[in-house]
């Protein structure tokens, strides 16, 4: 039986997941249609080419998404819990939308952080978070990305929370700058986990070090090849160093994502000698799954 549909849909990729009343995940779908490949605000068309067949078959599985779907670019715009968020105040932020054929989706809402020097916002994340944590956990969670994430949870509440624009940054200087022409794939973890270390060591910001990954190549210190792992390198190197000017150097934190990504940042939380949990995307079907079950008790 399916008692849950539960949906994580961000701006590039939507997940989708069937899960028991108790939790456990029964099947797992994934495309490419985040709410940016979808033509025209067509929401209810994608969620039933996505989930149809499963709201066909289980008409009493409640329906719940996190995630930009819940942004005002998205279906409906849920306003952010603000911070301290903990689940019970996530819950009761929950808005629900009538899909067609009359089933009820709710949606979460993301989590906003102010403070007189800085403000941030998140979506999707927060539900990650929630699932990556047993009840009532602290400590330190990083959520790699297109927009990293850095959060501070205290007793089951997101305190505290950063956004770095690693990711977007990368893709940036790949298709637009006159270094991401020498680009190409990676070719050595230890290049990378070296050039992780010169950014965290490295008196200089980014700026100067980022245009030397041209220059060196040119006066032949090192190879093109080496470029995409130095790259990598310089930029999660440097997230690392700004959040460590934040929020400490942790002896360990847990790290939510795919595989591919987390497994850089394994490699760079090692060369900074921290210990990292790691918890894998279904961490969101998890937090899903709270907050659905938190929802109908209330």
């Amino acid at each position: 039986m399916t008692h849950i549909i539960a949906l994580d849909w961000g701006t590039t990729s939507l997940r989708a997941w069937r899960l028991d009343r108790e939790g456990h995940i029964t099947e797992t779908r994934n495309r490419g249609r985040g709410i940016t490949a979808v033509p025209n605000g067509r929401f209810d068309e994608e969620l039933h080419r996505m989930v149809g067949d499963w709201m066909a078959a289980y008409p009493e599985a409640r329906l719940i998404a996190c995630g930009m779907i819940g942004s005002k670019n998205g279906w409906r715009e849920v306003p952010y819990a603000p911070c301290p968020a903990h689940a019970e105040a996530l819950a009761a932020g929950i808005t629900s939308l009538e899909t067609s054929g009359e089933r009820e989706l709710l949606l979460v809402p993301g989590v906003r952080f102010e403070s007189q020097a800085r403000t941030d916002v998140m979506r999707g994340e927060e539900t990650q978070i929630l699932g990556a944590l047993a009840d009532n956990a602290s400590g330190l969670v990083v959520l790699p990305g297109t927009h990293a994430k850095w959060a501070h949870v205290k007793n089951g509440s997101v305190t505290d929370f950063s956004t770095y624009l690693t990711g977007e940054l990368f893709s940036a200087v790949k298709t637009a700058t006159l270094i991401g022409t020498m680009v190409g794939a990676p070719v050595s973890e230890a290049l990378f986990s070296r050039a992780v270390g010169e950014a965290l060591t490295g008196e200089s910001g980014m700026l100067n070090p980022l245009f030397a990954l041209r220059s060196d190549v040119l006066n032949g210190r090192y190879p093109e090849s080496e470029v995409a792992d130095r790259l990598s390198g310089l930029l999660i190197g440097t997230e690392l160093k700004e959040a460590f000017q934040r929020y400490g150097t942790p002896s360990a934190l847990t790290l939510v994502g795919g595989d591919s990504l987390c497994r850089l940042y394994e490699l760079a939380f090692e060369t900074a000698g921290i210990q990292v949990t790691r918890c894998g995307e279904e961490a969101a079907a998890r937090g899903l799954y709270c907050l659905a079950t938190l929802r109908e008790r209330s």
